[in-house]
Protein backbone atom coordinates (compact mmCIF):
# COMPACT_ATOMS: atom_id res chain seq x y z
CA UNK A 1 0.00 0.00 0.00
CA UNK A 2 1.31 3.47 -0.88
CA UNK A 3 2.00 6.05 1.79
CA UNK A 4 -0.81 8.56 2.48
CA UNK A 5 -0.02 12.12 1.52
CA UNK A 6 1.24 14.42 4.25
CA UNK A 7 -1.32 16.08 6.50
CA UNK A 8 0.84 19.15 7.11
CA UNK A 9 -1.27 22.26 7.24
CA UNK A 10 -4.19 20.55 8.97
CA UNK A 11 -5.22 21.53 12.49
CA UNK A 12 -7.61 20.53 15.24
CA UNK A 13 -10.11 17.78 14.57
CA UNK A 14 -9.15 17.60 10.90
CA UNK A 15 -5.58 16.75 11.88
CA UNK A 16 -6.68 14.17 14.48
CA UNK A 17 -8.96 12.42 12.00
CA UNK A 18 -6.39 12.47 9.20
CA UNK A 19 -3.74 11.06 11.54
CA UNK A 20 -6.09 8.31 12.74
CA UNK A 21 -6.80 7.25 9.15
CA UNK A 22 -3.08 7.36 8.31
CA UNK A 23 -2.17 5.25 11.35
CA UNK A 24 -4.67 2.42 10.81
CA UNK A 25 -4.17 2.31 7.02
CA UNK A 26 -7.57 0.73 6.46
CA UNK A 27 -11.07 2.07 5.78
CA UNK A 28 -12.82 3.44 8.86
CA UNK A 29 -16.40 4.55 9.40
CA UNK A 30 -17.23 7.75 11.26
CA UNK A 31 -18.14 5.62 14.27
CA UNK A 32 -14.81 3.76 14.09
CA UNK A 33 -13.13 7.17 14.19
CA UNK A 34 -15.20 8.24 17.20
CA UNK A 35 -14.16 5.10 19.09
CA UNK A 36 -10.51 5.67 18.22
CA UNK A 37 -10.54 9.39 19.10
CA UNK A 38 -12.92 9.50 22.08
CA UNK A 39 -9.99 9.97 24.50
CA UNK A 40 -8.93 13.01 22.49
CA UNK A 41 -12.31 14.71 22.87
CA UNK A 42 -14.06 13.61 19.69
CA UNK A 43 -17.36 11.97 20.55
CA UNK A 44 -20.05 13.42 18.27
CA UNK A 45 -20.82 12.10 14.78
CA UNK A 46 -21.47 15.64 13.50
CA UNK A 47 -17.95 16.65 14.53
CA UNK A 48 -16.44 13.73 12.61
CA UNK A 49 -18.61 14.23 9.52
CA UNK A 50 -17.79 17.96 9.35
CA UNK A 51 -14.07 17.19 9.48
CA UNK A 52 -14.41 14.38 6.94
CA UNK A 53 -16.28 16.71 4.56
CA UNK A 54 -13.50 19.32 4.87
CA UNK A 55 -10.83 16.66 4.37
CA UNK A 56 -12.61 15.28 1.29
CA UNK A 57 -12.99 18.79 -0.17
CA UNK A 58 -9.23 19.36 0.29
CA UNK A 59 -8.36 15.98 -1.26
CA UNK A 60 -6.96 14.37 1.91
CA UNK A 61 -9.66 11.71 2.29
CA UNK A 62 -11.85 9.57 0.05
CA UNK A 63 -15.19 8.00 0.86
CA UNK A 64 -15.65 4.39 -0.19
CA UNK A 65 -19.35 4.24 -1.00
CA UNK A 66 -19.71 0.46 -0.87
CA UNK A 67 -18.16 0.30 2.61
CA UNK A 68 -19.56 3.58 3.95
CA UNK A 69 -16.03 4.22 5.17
CA UNK A 70 -13.16 6.63 4.62
CA UNK A 71 -9.49 6.26 3.65
CA UNK A 72 -6.60 8.67 3.32
CA UNK A 73 -5.66 9.78 -0.14
CA UNK A 74 -2.25 8.47 -1.20
CA UNK A 75 -1.81 10.72 -4.23
CA UNK A 76 -0.68 14.32 -4.23
CA UNK A 77 -2.90 17.04 -5.58
CA UNK A 78 -6.59 17.11 -6.45
CA UNK A 79 -7.87 14.49 -8.86
CA UNK A 80 -11.23 13.98 -10.44
CA UNK A 81 -11.15 10.19 -10.59
CA UNK A 82 -10.13 7.89 -7.75
CA UNK A 83 -9.84 4.14 -8.29
CA UNK A 84 -9.78 1.66 -5.41
CA UNK A 85 -9.18 -2.08 -5.31
CA UNK A 86 -10.94 -3.52 -2.24
CA UNK A 87 -10.08 -7.05 -1.09
CA UNK A 88 -13.11 -9.10 -0.09
CA UNK A 89 -10.86 -11.36 1.98
CA UNK A 90 -8.76 -9.15 4.25
CA UNK A 91 -10.34 -5.74 3.64
CA UNK A 92 -7.16 -4.17 2.26
CA UNK A 93 -7.70 -1.14 0.04
CA UNK A 94 -5.29 0.03 -2.63
CA UNK A 95 -5.73 3.40 -4.35
CA UNK A 96 -4.31 3.83 -7.82
CA UNK A 97 -4.42 6.26 -10.69
CA UNK A 98 -5.15 5.47 -14.29
CA UNK A 99 -4.88 8.42 -16.62
CA UNK A 100 -6.61 6.52 -19.44
CA UNK A 101 -9.68 5.74 -17.30
CA UNK A 102 -9.86 9.33 -16.03
CA UNK A 103 -9.60 10.66 -19.60
CA UNK A 104 -12.31 8.27 -20.88
CA UNK A 105 -14.67 9.32 -18.10
CA UNK A 106 -14.02 13.00 -18.84
CA UNK A 107 -14.48 12.44 -22.59
CA UNK A 108 -17.78 10.62 -22.02
CA UNK A 109 -19.03 13.36 -19.69
CA UNK A 110 -18.11 16.07 -22.20
CA UNK A 111 -19.70 14.18 -25.10
CA UNK A 112 -22.97 13.63 -23.24
CA UNK A 113 -23.11 17.02 -21.55
CA UNK A 114 -22.83 15.43 -18.11
CA UNK A 115 -21.32 17.83 -15.56
CA UNK A 116 -18.82 15.47 -13.92
CA UNK A 117 -17.71 16.65 -10.49
CA UNK A 118 -15.74 13.59 -9.42
CA UNK A 119 -15.67 9.84 -9.91
CA UNK A 120 -14.88 7.02 -7.53
CA UNK A 121 -14.45 3.56 -8.97
CA UNK A 122 -14.39 0.61 -6.60
CA UNK A 123 -13.07 -2.76 -7.73
CA UNK A 124 -14.01 -5.71 -5.50
CA UNK A 125 -12.03 -8.92 -5.50
CA UNK A 126 -9.09 -10.66 -3.83
CA UNK A 127 -5.61 -9.27 -3.20
CA UNK A 128 -2.55 -11.46 -3.92
CA UNK A 129 -2.32 -12.43 -0.23
CA UNK A 130 -5.88 -13.75 -0.16
CA UNK A 131 -5.71 -15.13 -3.69
CA UNK A 132 -8.41 -16.49 -5.95
CA UNK A 133 -8.12 -19.99 -4.46
CA UNK A 134 -9.23 -18.62 -1.05
CA UNK A 135 -12.36 -17.25 -2.74
CA UNK A 136 -13.32 -20.66 -4.10
CA UNK A 137 -12.58 -22.32 -0.76
CA UNK A 138 -9.64 -24.25 -2.17
CA UNK A 139 -6.46 -24.93 -0.21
Amino acid sequence: MAEPKSDSGLRGNDLLISQALREVRRPMSAYDLIERLRDQGISAPTTVYRSLNRLMAKGYVHRLESLNAFVCCVRDGRHDAAVFAICEGCGAVEEFADEVVAARLSDWARATGFALEHATIELRGRCPSCGPSAHRGEA
